[in-house]
């Protein structure tokens, strides 16, 4: 048979005319009734690992099929030959004469495996964390790998497609939202990264030896920041490993780091995202690591500056969503936010002027190059003039006269290290 469902999942099948069902609980419960038909209200297997072959229903039948509550399979298919579902060393036999077993191993991994030449051969692994297909796609929290190259995650406030092969996470550079009900429109933006990868100690430096609290507290940024890693030192043995794991305010799973790796009361981990997590400074996520067997929250070294919390250090970048055009006359550019920027301002008229109030302050030069163009995304964008503050801190001023019905002007930051907030104008001329 080759057709599972499985953790309290349940299907509808429609049997045809003169066809049987076979049936077979391959981990776990299930439960089987027949829903229409002659036999109408009939129970099959009523919480139960046993299965077998049902039919045949000479008039058809509709059957609903559940599997059990937790760590269940359920395996069946139309019009085979009986199947006992009790799973025993040798396995049962699927369409073609194929053998198949499932085990449950001590490592807390179900493993479905197929005979092949003699020898069991994984095609499928599953736990909490996801369910592996051989080699061709895996699932985990947040995330679906296609093969060995390519994935696709959750990083909280962003979704990313990284190419393992590289080490490069890719994203879209504009977004669009509107809620669900098509109630709210959000602003299109793109996203202007900090350059310089920040190591950070929000709750350092660590307390004395054998100072600990439990891995569990709820970070809210005080800036939006994206989060590539985290330190941590343990103060209990993990023999069975660690899992790292964070949601949402509202209890939603959107990263989870598991490691098996034997620990000792003292190692200091650090703990790298597969995914890096992108959370704004409103939002709220509850952090905690905990035995990779048990489950239960693990203690670990406290820190010196939040009482209570345990002690982190992190590496992040600050973000800003840019709105795809500004409506307004003016920006502040917060400081880091300094390479390789794109902001695109809605023009006030043909004729303006762009100048900045404090330069960028800390850099020994910021280029900058201004275009004008017909649409938020550069539509026939024409270079208008390559600026360079040449002194810390220089502010600039600029007159410009386009052509009648120019819309956008496009102000790009090539290069340059602020230390501070930039303010940038851009005011019509008579």
């Amino acid at each position: 048979m080759s057709n599972f469902i499985r953790n309290g999942h349940s299907i509808s099948l429609s049997i045809p005319n003169g066809h049987s069902i076979a049936i077979a609980p391959l981990l776990g419960i299930a439960w089987v009734v027949v829903t229409a038909g002659v036999d109408r209200g009939q129970v099959l297997i009523n919480g139960v690992s046993e299965g077998g072959t049902f039919g045949p229903y000479p008039s058809g039948a509709v059957i609903l099929l559940t599997s059990g509550p937790a760590e269940s399979l359920l395996d069946f298919d139309v019009g085979l030959t009986p199947v006992n579902g009790v799973m025993a060393g040798g396995g049962i036999t699927g369409s073609g004469g194929a053998l198949y077993r499932q085990i449950a191993n001590s490592d807390g991994i179900f493993r479905l495996q197929k005979k092949i030449n003699g020898a069991w051969v994984d095609i499928q692994e599953s736990d909490e964390d996801g369910t592996e297909l051989a080699t061709s796609v895996t699932t985990g929290v947040g995330s679906l790998h296609l093969g060995a190259y390519h994935s696709i995650g959750s990083g909280c406030q962003n979704v990313m497609f990284v190419n393992h092969e590289t080490s490069l996470a890719f994203y879209p550079g504009v977004w669009q939202a509107e809620s669900v009900d098509g109630a709210t429109l959000v602003e299109p933006v793109s996203r202007a990264l900090q350059l310089n990868l920040q190591l950070t100690l929000p709750n350092g430096p660590p307390a004395a030896a054998g100072v600990s609290v439990p891995y569990a507290f709820t970070l809210t940024p005080t800036v939006n920041a994206a989060f590539y890693s985290v330190r941590i030192i343990l103060e209990e043995n993990a023999p069975k490993g660690l899992v790292w794991v964070a949601k949402s305010a509202g209890g939603r799973e959107f990263m989870r780091y598991k490691n098996e790796t034997p620990r000792l009361s003292g190692d200091t981990v650090d703990i790298q995202f597969e995914y890096q997590i992108y959370l704004r400074a409103v939002d709220v996520a509850n952090i905690s690591v905990s035995h990779a067997d048990t489950g239960v929250v693990i203690r670990a070294r406290a820190g010196t500056t939040i009482p209570g919390e345990p002690y982190r250090r992190t590496s992040t970048r600050r973000f800003l969503d840019v709105p795809l055009y500004l409506d307004v006359q003016s920006l502040v550019i917060p400081a880091g936010l300094d390479s390789a920027a794109q902001y695109t301002f809605k023009l006030p008229g043909n004729r303006f002027r762009l100048r900045s109030t404090t330069g960028f302050p800390g850099a020994a030069t910021s280029n900058m190059r201004v275009f004008e163009a017909n649409g938020p995304f550069m539509e026939g964008a024409v270079l208008l003039a390559a600026i360079t503050a040449t002194a810390p801190g220089d502010p600039f001023s600029y007159d410009f006269e386009v052509a009648v019905g120019t819309k956008f002007l496009t102000l790009i930051k090539t290069s340059g290290t602020s230390t501070g907030p930039a303010t940038i104008i851009l005011e019509a001329l008579p």
